[in-house]
């Protein structure tokens, strides 16, 4: 008995070793998806030795949440977010995401483990979404539109909300018709305002959310020629999105 308790170990990690990190990943998101906190950190801890983004970010997410998530597992917010800001320094998106979400609009209290800071929030939302997270080009243009922890600058919400509409994303083209419909930042303008509401209208893929009634409340307050100006329109802007 007392031969296996030592050399199990040993095994294990030769064959973790053994394993190319990727398939070591797969198998680690494989477990934390299962709930199974324990067995997700014992497949990663060898790329943890590296400092492997990814499993950094995993295995920070699973500490932060500890067992009321992952049975088993005792909660360390300390080492949790040691782990996902790494992760997030050396590039990681979702890390880089997690972490502009939570300085943004976190709750800032000692048992979230971070400060409630915009500013922040701003800062990691920019570095995910030059990584190319759309969620995060969202929410950084969203910031810049409202003036959460930046200035007011409508020119990088309309660049933001574009580049995400350029990956097909229904609620940053809502959001930029909102903004021509409103005149923010630019001439107030039906016809773009309509054009951009009836493409997310088209791409919106949710059953939930349909921008439809939008549209057609805008088209309402529009003429037969302004409409049809504005179909014209949807077809250049969606050739010139190049959606990916």
């Amino acid at each position: 008995m007392n031969l296996i308790r030592v050399f199990l170990p040993i095994l294990v990690s030769c064959v973790l070793m053994a394993q190319s990190d990727q398939e070591l990943l797969r198998r680690g998101k494989a477990f934390e998806r299962q709930r199974d906190g324990q067995s997700a950190i014992l497949v990663l801890r060898p790329l943890l030795n590296k400092k492997n983004p990814s499993a950094q970010f995993i295995v920070g997410t699973i500490y932060l949440e500890g067992s009321r998530i992952y049975p088993g597992i005792t909660r360390d917010i300390v080492r949790g977010w040691e782990l996902i800001k790494s992760s997030a320094e050396s590039g990681d998106p979702d890390a880089q995401y997690f972490l502009a979400n939570e300085y943004a609009y976190g709750t800032g209290s000692e048992n979230s483990g971070l400060p409630h800071d915009r500013s922040k929030g701003v800062y990691w939302f920019k570095k995910a979404a030059t990584h190319g997270d759309v969620g995060a080009m969202i929410l950084l243009a969203d910031c810049y539109r409202e003036g959460w922890g930046t200035n007011i600058e409508f020119v990088q919400a309309i660049k933001w909300y574009r580049k995400a509409s350029s990956k097909g994303n229904s609620v940053a083209m809502a959001k930029l018709a909102r903004m021509y419909l409103e005149g923010e930042g630019v001439p107030q303008n039906f016809i773009e305002a309509h054009a951009w509401l009836n493409l997310a209208a088209t791409q919106s893929k949710s059953e939930t959310v349909s921008f439809d009634q939008e549209r057609d409340a805008l088209a309402a307050k529009m003429n037969s020629n302004q409409i049809e100006k504005a179909q014209a329109r949807a077809k250049v802007i969606l050739a010139e999105l190049r959606i990916n």
